[in-house]
């Protein structure tokens, strides 16, 4: 349970939520835990399995306080909005940043952090290997193109030749791993590798993560400023993910293969095609759930918050930029 903002996140079960004297009463097992003023708070999102009396709920619709319901799993399950609190202003900020030069600033910033992330990453490893250094020193360079760049198209070429001289790093930064799981290059649709089956699975879920996210504060999950409007895709999801692919991702994959946590015999082929075995998927998602409870520091709040709370956070930023509250969107860069 932390407050950020004026946004309380829950991420405790068995909590009971409750009302009392214009106060958010947050208790567990018959014992008060703490009590927040409504007063102090603008949404509250639950991720978590807890209970909230029907008092809670009428007090938060009096003082238009939305309640956001987001699975352990990071789904998003809806909110309780009351009758009346509405984010149709929102949107239409959105809609009207699509339409203008915003657009250009959120997608740069978007790349600007990712790019930020790899060169963060892969300095972890540049001592040992030589031409890591060198991928990090022409991703340094291409910061300077992104920054002088006009067009959201420019920033995709820019940002697609990053991730290219990114990728071409992972066998290297594979220590010791068996030859099964080497990376060797990115395959989608399908993932032709253990690795890639894994890498994919997790840039999904990330991505639903990131759509719960981007609804639990009002925004058009399929209006995205980087990525182009495709039908049934949530492009803004896509936006969001790009700024966590590197620091909570990659890093995890990587990690969890060079420790022999994940091996090749979590995985099964077909056609080609590798996936996760039933074991091997309940074994993965298992310890990244557990992954993602890791604290980690989170720079703009000066507050330590789980990994799994990062994309509502940095939702909660990109609404406050659309709303002109802040006057640039800040990337989500890398906490070590």
């Amino acid at each position: 349970m932390i407050v950020v903002g004026k946004i309380l996140y829950i991420m405790t079960d068995g909590l009971y939520l409750n009302v009392d004297h214009d106060s958010v009463e947050i208790g567990k097992d018959k014992r008060i835990i703490t009590r927040i003023p409504l007063v102090s708070l603008s949404q509250i999102i639950v991720i978590a399995n807890v209970t909230i009396s029907a008092y809670l709920l009428s007090s938060c619709n009096r003082s238009k306080i939305s309640i956001s319901y987001i699975s352990p799993f990071g789904r998003y399950l809806g909110t309780f909005n009351g009758t009346e609190v509405g984010n149709v202003s929102l949107r239409m900020k959105q809609y009207d940043a699509f339409k203008s030069e915003e657009k250009i600033k959120i997608a740069k910033n978007i790349v600007l952090g990712k790019t930020v992330n790899q060169m963060a990453f892969l300095a972890r490893y540049s001592a040992r290997h030589p031409n890591v250094e060198k991928v990090r020193s022409y991703l340094a360079s291409e910061i300077n193109v992104l920054l002088d760049s006009d067009s959201v198209e420019q920033i995709r070429g820019i940002e697609g030749d990053c991730a290219a001289k990114y990728f071409s790093t992972f066998d290297e930064l594979l220590e010791g791993c068996d030859s099964e799981m080497k990376f060797v290059e990115r395959s989608r649709r399908p993932p032709k590798n253990c690795f890639n089956s894994l890498l994919s699975l997790l840039y999904t879920i990330e991505t639903t993560t990131c759509t719960a996210a981007v609804c639990a504060y009002g925004l058009d999950p399929y209006l995205g400023y980087l990525h182009e409007i495709h039908p049934g895709r949530a492009s803004l999801s896509c936006d969001l993910v790009e700024e966590f692919r590197t620091p909570v991702i990659d890093s995890y994959v990587i990690k969890s293969v060079n420790l022999k946590k994940i091996t090749a015999k979590d995985f099964e082929e077909s056609e080609g095609t590798f996936s996760l075995t039933s074991e091997g998927k309940k074994k993965v998602l298992t310890d990244w759930e557990k992954y993602k409870e890791t604290k980690v520091g989170y720079k703009l709040w000066d507050k330590e918050v789980p990994i799994k709370v990062l994309p509502f956070l940095q939702a909660q930023l990109l609404g406050q930029y659309l709303r002109g509250d802040i006057s640039e969107y800040p990337p989500f860069t890398d906490w070590r």
